[in-house]
């Protein structure tokens, strides 16, 4: 193995000194050698161990290759948080352990297990970390914003970093494997498939003397809906609906009712959204960011108006039917009639209102890309949607909100189009105008729709001068060939 070259030190040396040393950290940001603050500090002292170059980094190549722990643990043994590739072999552990790498060499690449530890340290590190919290803080928002960043450190000083424990925090293995279940979720959508392979093994591997725990710990029952998804979106499916299979189990037994209700709703939501991703053709980004949108907009109303929101979390349990989701999601529609008009920019309601919108205009243009029918609830709610659509509303939104209005109003317009109500066209007349000021403001909605409104402008034309068009709905292919 090479001994790290000068040129190397130099890109993880500290900025001041140009010293490398160990990383400090983000609560005590103080350098070791030279006392510089913040980011200026790096991983490892170059003397004690060697440091992988980016190049090397590139070159690894992961496999979903599972590490065999001892079998002659109980259920209620925590799983050992040493790597069991990095086991002496002594005469008493031979017969129990069965070494298997977790990577697969490329380029006569060998990961040693002091490797191993640099490349986890790296996928933990800042940027990632980052990541993974965000996701965590947004997934769970009734675990402390302190508890996660304790089990993120706990997770990168002694499980990634090998490091031995020199406090008296250990974190529970359940909440070691969420925040890493969270983490393969995030990395899997950012399409960086081997952290989110790597990070789903270990949290699988934490879990495996908890598993007859699925039915009583909600922690476990949330790593496993989180398993769900990670599964489905790499093409997992059977596996998917084991784990769904597990965390119904606990939904459904009397072990559900000792968890608050945010939580639960967390949990049925993170469900729906694995088995909706289990139909044909389903689009995992796009459920993603429909899923995390409903839980926001499901968040911010049951601060307030809990008895209702209480008498639907149930009907959430009928994931495949989406006119339930859609009554559910009319009936917050129906919790704002109350909001004053004109409607104030320093109002939080406003801010519920805008969550709402978009929470909707995703659910619409995700229905739309399944090719499922759109009833009257939907309908309804789109036009909900498109009363919104003035010049005033559009100062409160920003850019990714106003895109996903722009998606449902131009699905909604589809049945607009199909009417025979005069009142109807002028509505949407109206409406074409709000949607060319709101695309005026944002270029990039331009691009994407400009050619689709302006379609459904001459559409609406044809509608009102040429009657043999009116329900012709594949004009709009003519019209908007971009879309």
């Amino acid at each position: 193995m090479k001994d790290t070259t000068s040129a190397e030190l130099a890109a993880f040396a500290c900025l001041n000194c140009k010293k490398g040393h160990r990383r400090c950290d983000r609560e005590l940001p103080t350098c070791s050698t030279c006392n510089s603050k913040g980011r200026n500090c790096v991983y490892e002292n170059p003397a004690s161990s060697k440091r992988m170059t980016p190049y090397e980094m590139k070159q690894i190549v992961f496999t979903d290759v599972t590490p065999t722990y001892t079998q002659n643990r109980t259920s209620t043994s925590a799983v050992p948080l040493v790597n069991p590739t990095s086991v002496r072999d002594t005469k008493e552990n031979k017969a129990e352990v069965v070494k298997k790498p977790l990577f697969s060499p490329m380029n006569t690449l060998i990961v040693t297990p002091a490797r191993e530890s640099e490349l986890i340290r790296s996928y933990l590190a800042c940027q990632h970390n980052e990541l993974v919290y965000e996701d965590t803080c947004t997934m769970l928002p009734l675990v402390s914003p302190t508890k996660i960043k304790d089990v993120m450190h706990y997770v990168h000083e002694v499980m990634c970093a090998g490091r031995e424990e020199t406090n008296a925090f250990r974190p529970l293995d359940e909440e070691i494997a969420l925040v890493m279940s969270i983490g393969a979720n995030s990395f899997s959508r950012s399409n960086n498939k081997p952290i989110a392979s790597y990070l789903f093994d270990k949290a699988r591997n934490l879990l495996q003397a908890y598993h007859e725990s699925v039915e009583t710990n909600y922690l476990v029952a949330s790593c496993h809906s989180l398993f769900s998804t990670y599964l489905v979106s790499i093409g997992e499916l059977e596996r998917a609906k084991y784990y769904i299979r597990n965390s119904r189990t606990f939904l459904d037994g009397p072990a559900s009712s000792t968890i608050g209700e945010q939580y639960l709703g967390f949990l049925r939501l993170t469900l729906l959204g694995s088995e909706l991703l289990l139909q044909p053709n389903s689009n995992s980004t796009q459920m993603f960011r429909y899923l995390i949108m409903v839980y926001d907009m499901y968040q911010l109303l049951s601060d307030t108006q809990q008895n209702r929101v209480h008498q639907h979390k149930s009907r959430m349990n009928d994931v495949l039917d989406p006119s339930v989701i859609d009554s559910v999601l009319c009936d917050y529609f129906l919790l704002l009639d109350h909001f004053p008009t004109p409607l104030s920019p320093t109002d939080c309601k406003v801010k519920k209102l805008i969550y709402l919108m978009s929470a909707q205009a995703a659910k619409i243009q995700f229905l739309s890309e399944q090719g499922m029918s759109l009833d009257h609830h939907t309908l309804a709610l789109a036009n909900s949607i498109t009363d919104l659509i003035d010049a005033d509303m559009f100062k409160y939104c920003n850019q990714l909100t106003s895109i996903n209005i722009v998606e449902a109003a131009t699905v909604q317009m589809r049945f607009l189009l199909n009417c025979h109500s005069a009142d109807l066209m002028e509505k949407l007349r109206k409406d074409l105008y709000g949607l060319r000021a709101l695309a005026e403001r944002f270029h990039l909605v331009l691009v994407r729709f400009g050619s689709f409104i302006e379609g459904l402008e001459r559409l609406i034309s044809m509608h009102e001068t040429h009657p043999q068009f009116e329900g012709n709905t594949d004009l709009l292919t003519m019209f908007a060939p971009n879309l």
